[in-house]
């Protein structure tokens, strides 16, 4: 299971899957989630704070340090 909200695509109305998760600034508690549609391929960014720094992510959601 993902520690990434599940975000829903506007056009296909699926979830879609976590590309990448990068580190704001060095030093923070916030990262930038890139989400990306596995059916229509649109991508959205979302940041979240209160979270461990981690410079990526597998699609399945565990990240990688």
């Amino acid at each position: 299971m993902s520690k990434w909200p599940v975000v829903m695509c506007p056009g296909c109305n699926v979830p879609m899957g976590v590309t990448a998760v990068i580190q704001d600034r060095p030093g923070t508690d916030s990262v930038t989630v890139t989400y990306e549609c596995p059916i229509c391929m649109t991508k959205t960014d979302r940041r979240h704070k209160g979270v461990s720094p981690t410079k990526s992510a597998d699609p399945s959601g565990s990240s990688m340090v």
